[in-house]
């Protein structure tokens, strides 16, 4: 067995799920490549069940308001496993915790997303599109940085399950399908849900995340509704996604996913940081953007999802555009790195 990595992630039900969606998805590429994984989280009952379930090793630190109390409580873990490399995917307070573990012997990795903008990280990766995002100044003169959509972690079987352009045609009846996130504070299913009911020639399946608080309202709603149904976090999502004929989505991580897919979608941004990612997911001619959830009208929910199905040349370049942006083999690159950068960081520290 490799030496061990540490990976300390966001699991505040009010950030969603992406982050630690995507930090299992490293932690599962990289205990396949023989490393041990000790996951480093606050405590939150569905993330402690998804670890338990992929017999994940974990350890809970309170939640902090500050980013050095974060960083103490982190140095502690590492310094009594001995562990010398960590993954941080902290969000905002992902710069300052990698300021506060700088040249303390570790190979620190940062995975952000519009969080940061000084590098003292040893490798940064950001996925995102937004160029503005990767401008970071290097106070760390060694660190490296990789931005861009090749750089974007995702479950490597989004990129096997795609749709093809012969999947698209028309049809008596569609299938769409509603995934917000792994978290939905907004209500924004049951918003989406009731702007659909009225179509008479399409089934709507809504997925219910990990994340979700309160959903009673949603279930209330669709009882007894012959053409919805709820589908509660999903293992294997890839193939929900793939029987859609267009999803609505959130505009975070699952909207990248559904480009590795290459399925027609319709996104709305549910946090700030995504509408960036909306645009410029619609600018590609991937996605068609609603705009941010405030703001976001049922009727027009409604004529958008009627539009996209009753046009079948536009679905089927939608789905061309979004194998243009992910390949699907951004898994891959990214653990070849880590795979490198560690192995390099182990001799240097063996040799010391």
């Amino acid at each position: 067995m490799k030496q061990e990595i540490a990976i300390c992630c966001i699991t505040d039900k009010s950030k969603g799920f992406g982050n630690f969606s995507r930090s299992v998805t490293i932690a599962e590429a990289m205990r396949e490549k023989g490393y041990k994984i000790v996951f480093i989280i606050n405590r939150n009952k569905s993330a402690i069940q998804e670890l338990k379930s992929r017999k994940f090793t974990y350890m809970l630190i309170p939640m902090f308001e500050s980013a050095g109390d974060y960083s103490h409580q982190i140095s502690r873990i590492l310094n009594f496993r001995k562990c010398g490399t960590v993954i941080i995917d902290m969000r905002e307070y992902g710069e300052q915790i990698s300021k506060n573990l700088m040249n303390k012997h570790l190979k620190v990795i940062l995975l952000d997303d519009a969080w940061c903008k000084k590098a003292y990280a040893d490798i940064i990766f950001n996925g995102t599109m937004i160029k503005q995002n990767h401008q970071y100044k290097k106070i760390n003169k060694a660190s490296k940085i990789f931005v861009g959509p090749k750089y974007w972690i995702i479950n490597r079987e989004f990129g096997k399950h795609k749709k093809t352009l012969r999947d698209i045609y028309d049809k008596q009846k569609y299938s769409v399908v509603v995934s917000v996130g792994g978290s939905d504070p907004h209500e924004l299913s049951l918003i989406v849900a009731k702007a659909l009911q009225k179509i008479d020639n399409i089934k709507i399946t809504i997925i219910i995340g990990p994340f979700f608080e309160n959903s009673v309202k949603l279930n209330q709603f669709v009882k007894n509704k012959n053409n919805f149904s709820l589908i509660f976090s999903p293992k294997k999502i890839w193939n929900d996604f793939l029987k859609s004929d267009v999803v609505i989505s959130g505009a975070g991580n699952t909207l990248f996913e559904l480009s590795a897919q290459r399925i027609p979608t319709i996104c709305i941004a549910t946090a700030e940081h995504q509408k960036p990612y909306a645009k410029t997911f619609e600018s590609k001619g991937f996605a068609k953007n609603l705009g941010f959830w405030k703001n976001v009208k049922k009727d027009l929910v409604r004529r958008t999802v009627i539009q996209i199905l009753n046009d079948k040349l536009k679905r089927r370049k939608m789905s061309l555009a979004g194998s243009k942006i992910l390949d699907g083999k951004q898994l891959l690159r990214v653990t070849e790195i880590l795979e490198k950068n560690i192995n390099k960081h182990s001799s240097q520290l063996n040799r010391g």
